[in-house]
């Protein structure tokens, strides 16, 4: 019997949910989607967390974080979101516990540094199949952090582009494949992250926008959450893939007519105020 009025309860309860979903459907209601950011840790995932949901820089130091939460609003031109961001910890020691906030996911952040190819290293080998498990159904999007302290390390030669929509373009992979170096890394993903891979050397956009591709990114960012660099372009491409799904995600044109789209909207609002 208690089993019985257990699972009458909860009928009831996902009758209720299913009700108010479908009343903020009529009522016109915003939309409010899950984001959940991973990434090693110090590779400036809180920084651009701050910096998106904020909008300014807060520089406290290296302070570890266990769970945090933001919210954001974002109009993407067509409807506004609530993006709930959820900030993890990449430490092992939280191995177990960060799981917890992968439920109900709609999209995920892998994050690395600009600064250090051994976090690019990890994306493949840790972060890849541990979001790949949990989350199987939610679009990802490849970031790069501190891009302000990557480029005075690279040399005028390398591309200006720093955001890509298109990861899986030939041109990305042939120019990854001969502007690395062939080192060895010691990893199962030996095979992918090879012709990207240098010890402790700044990851170039081409090499970056390569592994994105090879790991079904819907997209790949480079930013500075210092200056400010796509993050407000990254926050756009996140939040349409939230709304989108995974399905409607790999179509990629509309990634690219949102950016440009709203750009201009950004733009016209920069010439009126």
């Amino acid at each position: 019997m208690m089993f019985i009025e257990h699972c009458n309860k909860m009928k009831k309860f996902l009758a209720c949910c299913t009700q108010q979903e479908n009343e903020d459907k009529r009522d016109g209601r915003r939309l409010r989607r899950k984001m959940v950011i991973v990434g090693d840790g110090a590779c400036g995932k809180t920084a651009l967390v701050t910096r998106m949901a904020t909008g300014s820089f807060v520089d406290i130091g290296y302070i570890p974080t266990v769970f945090e939460t933001d919210m954001t609003e974002v109009n993407t031109g067509r409807e506004t979101v609530d993006l709930v961001i959820f900030d993890t910890a990449g430490q092992e020691d939280y191995d177990r516990l960060r799981p917890f906030s992968y439920s109900d996911v709609d999209v995920v952040l892998i994050c690395f540094s600009l600064t250090d190819s051994d976090t690019l290293l990890n994306v493949m080998s840790n972060w890849v199949p541990e979001i790949r498990y949990y989350c199987k159904d939610a679009p990802i999007i490849l970031v790069g952090n501190k891009k302000d302290l990557r480029d005075p390390e690279l040399s005028t030669s390398c591309k200006s582009s720093t955001h890509s929509l298109l990861t899986d373009s030939p041109a990305a992979e042939s120019a990854a494949m001969q502007e690395t170096s062939t080192a060895r890394p010691t990893s199962v993903f030996e095979d992918l992250i090879r012709p990207v891979y240098k010890v402790n050397a700044p990851v170039k956009h081409s090499e970056g926008a390569l592994i994105a591709g090879r790991i079904g990114a819907m997209a790949y960012f480079e930013t500075s959450a210092l200056k400010g660099d796509n993050v407000e372009e990254l926050l756009l491409a996140t939040t349409k893939a939230a709304v989108l799904g995974i399905k409607k995600s790999r179509k990629y044109r509309p990634f690219t007519d949102t950016l440009r789209s709203w750009k201009s909207v950004q733009a016209l609002r920069g010439k009126n105020s």
